[in-house]
């Protein structure tokens, strides 16, 4: 019996040695979150990035919590090309809670926000979705 080499399994593998892949996907459009509070007109990105170390390479929460932050965002920009109704999907509601839990450290002067996802390439940046108004607190 013979076996064949599955480049998909091999890749998954692998994906789970290092704490980021995207070096892996083909190139395409990133996706980054800006939000405003009721008293900025102007947006403000909102990053998702966690400190490195070289004792990270074994373990690390805070890279694997931003890890899964970024992929619940690609999620709800996909989200966004099939549904119509996007605040009743599983995706928008957790980026909703992600965006909470991270502007509640970012000290916003008032209590609502609003966030826009845009898919940014290297000589484009395109909106996707305005949100509503959102209170911080939930």
């Amino acid at each position: 019996m013979t076996k064949t080499f599955r480049l998909k399994l091999f890749l998954g593998l692998i994906r789970a040695v290092f704490p980021r892949w995207n070096f892996f996907d083909l190139v395409g459009y990133n996706f980054q979150v800006s939000f405003k509070d009721s008293d900025q007109k102007d947006w403000q990105v909102l990053l998702f990035s966690a400190e490195r170390k070289a004792f990270h390479f074994l373990q690390n929460e805070e890279c694997n919590l931003t890890l899964a932050q970024v992929n619940v965002l690609e999620h709800f920009a996909q989200d966004i090309q099939k549904n119509s109704d996007l605040s009743t999907t599983v995706s928008y509601l957790m980026l909703v809670e992600v965006l909470r839990l991270k502007l509640q450290k970012e000290k916003l002067k008032t209590d609502l926000f609003q966030f826009k996802v845009t898919a940014v390439k290297a000589t484009e940046k395109i909106d996707l979705f305005f949100s509503d108004w959102l209170s911080v607190r939930t």
